[in-house]
């Protein structure tokens, strides 16, 4: 077995070092090969012929998103993972949208190695399959032998349904080889895709382009027998033998892929905490909501709240009760709103509330948005009992912890998205400086705000 080759795409001598030595710690028997420019990266790829890329992001004369799409357009089986610092969820996604196999923080390398490995067992799985595909086309009398081996679901179907498949594939739906044969695709799928068409549509569309020639490869959503869906990656060929035209699919589980593309898409636009939208969503969320507000005339309110004794708890009990003492107020503010409406985490102890098609009538929506900032204020309000936990000991903690909020109504496009976080936030100040526990409008009238609820004691 031949040596692993890692080029490291690494300006810093010392990061590269820590790289190697990280790997080698972990038993990992491998050449590496240093280069921080790009006249010397594309010369490493012809001579040193590396089998995976670790690729920093910043570089004083390159990058490592150009070094990407070098790769990708021209040494597309060739694996790179990004190993880096910090440059921020959303960059991490695009990355990983571009090919990228993986991205690592610098003082994060703990995963490593096994995220080395996986790439590289996922790129010999590719380039198995690729061989199985070439010799299940020149080979008749090695097709079985590869068919029944293969680490994917192997499918053969004609024009209407299923006339063979391995056991894979039914290991992968959960049901007997002979339940499958005579069946069609849209038998093991949902009514309908992700994208809201029609399994039997889409399956009829890719089946009809197989069929005349022409390859597909699409990600599906199949069903188990149990009825649960999961994601597979799909690539579908017409295939001739024994004097007939088949189909021949090759079906790949890529359910976890899928939830780490979630958990990516989480990190960019939720808050780890609370879970409730961050501050990127809320902005996409009030802007498509003024969108909203300009077709049907009604009015939208967006509320501004801040907690009023929030930091003696984390002083007296730690940052620990404080977590727990933000997602008990998550989770009661978002009790008192409707489904339609949005609570998102701001930062620190501050959170924005979105209330979406009040009332085309202006009296009616304040009204409406009293009654429902009264609700939130009343139950953010009530005593929180926290069970910490020390020293494998359990402790309670009663804390009273009150709020003061900010309203600002809206309508159309008579503010952008960000004056009216400000609007909002302006209010909640005159609230907290008022005395706290307190709802303030907005008026935009005047510039000012007016308290529309006092809570003393």
């Amino acid at each position: 077995m031949t040596e692993l080759r890692l080029l490291l795409l690494e300006d810093n001598p010392n990061d590269a070092e820590l790289l190697e030595y990280k790997l080698r710690t972990a038993g990992l028997s491998f050449v590496a090969q240093r280069v921080d420019t790009e006249p010397a990266f594309k010369q490493a790829l012809a001579d040193f012929k590396p089998d995976l890329i670790l690729s920093d992001y910043n570089l004083p004369t390159y990058s490592g998103s150009a070094a990407l799409g070098y790769i990708q357009q021209n040494y597309p089986d060739l694996p790179i993972i990004m190993v880096t610092g910090a440059i921020g969820e959303e960059k991490a996604i695009e990355l990983l949208q571009a090919g990228a196999k993986d991205y690592l923080l610098k003082d994060r390398l703990t995963r490593l190695p096994a995220a080395i490995q996986r790439v590289l067992r996922e790129r010999e799985e590719i380039m198995a399959r690729r061989e199985s595909d070439k010799r299940l086309r020149e080979a008749e009398n090695k097709f079985h032998t590869l068919f029944e081996t293969a680490n994917d679901g192997i499918l053969l179907q004609d024009a209407t349904c299923f006339v063979d498949c391995n056991q894979q594939a039914a290991c992968m739906y959960g049901v007997a080889k002979e339940k499958i044969i005579g069946h069609s695709p849209v038998e093991f799928s949902p009514e309908r895709q992700a994208d809201g068409k029609l399994s039997a549509d889409v399956s009829t569309e890719k089946i009809q382009a197989a069929m005349a020639g022409v390859s597909q490869h699409f990600e599906w959503r199949a069903l188990r027998a149990d009825g649960q869906p999961f994601d597979v990656d799909i690539s579908l060929n017409r295939i001739e033998f024994g004097g007939a035209v088949y189909l021949q699919t090759i079906m790949r589980d890529i359910t976890e892929r899928k939830l780490a593309e979630e958990q990516i898409r989480n990190f960019a636009f939720y808050d780890s905490l609370t879970q409730l939208p961050n501050r990127r969503l809320l902005n996409d969320r009030l802007q498509q909501t003024m969108l909203v507000s300009k077709r049907n005339n009604h009015y939208g309110a967006l509320m501004f709240l801040d907690l009023d004794n929030f930091k003696p708890l984390n002083d007296a009990h730690g940052h620990d009760a404080g977590d727990l003492l933000l997602i008990e107020v998550a989770r009661r503010i978002t009790s008192c709103v409707r489904e339609v409406d949005t609570v998102a985490r701001f930062g620190g102890d501050e959170f924005v509330v979105m209330l979406s098609d009040l009332h085309i009538d202006k009296t009616a929506s304040l009204t409406k948005t009293s009654t429902i900032a009264e609700k939130i204020r009343s139950s953010l309000s009530e005593p929180y009992v926290l069970t910490l936990q020390k020293d494998n000991e359990e402790k309670t903690v009663v804390h009273r912890c009150t709020s003061s909020i900010g309203v600002a109504l809206f309508i159309n496009h008579e503010a952008s998205p960000e004056e009216l976080i400000k609007r909002a936030d302006r209010a909640m100040y005159q609230a907290k400086n008022g005395g706290r526990n307190a709802i303030h409008f907005f008026d935009s009238a005047t510039g000012t705000s007016q308290a529309t609820r006092r809570a003393h004691g």
